[in-house]
């Protein structure tokens, strides 16, 4: 029984491991002459400014994830 359940463990580690490989690859496309050197700014939009906004966000949700971002962002100056 024991080895029973470690072939079928093996294999579907196996499977995963096949389909982890077929999918599908990331393509970046960027010019390389663009100098963002003296960006050192942002901002938040707000949610009217956003056509497809989340429907289903609540606002502690999006607070929470603004203020993780902006202590991280902080940090490197």
């Amino acid at each position: 029984m024991k080895k029973m359940q470690m072939i079928l463990l093996g294999s579907a580690a196996l499977v995963s491991f096949v389909m982890i490989g077929c999918g599908p690859t990331a393509h970046v496309q960027k010019d390389e002459t663009v100098n963002f050197s003296d960006n050192q700014t942002y901002a938040w939009s707000e949610a009217g400014d956003l056509k497809d906004a989340a429907k289903n966000s609540s606002s502690f949700t999006e607070q929470h994830i603004k203020t993780v971002v902006d202590k991280e962002l902080e940090k490197q100056g």
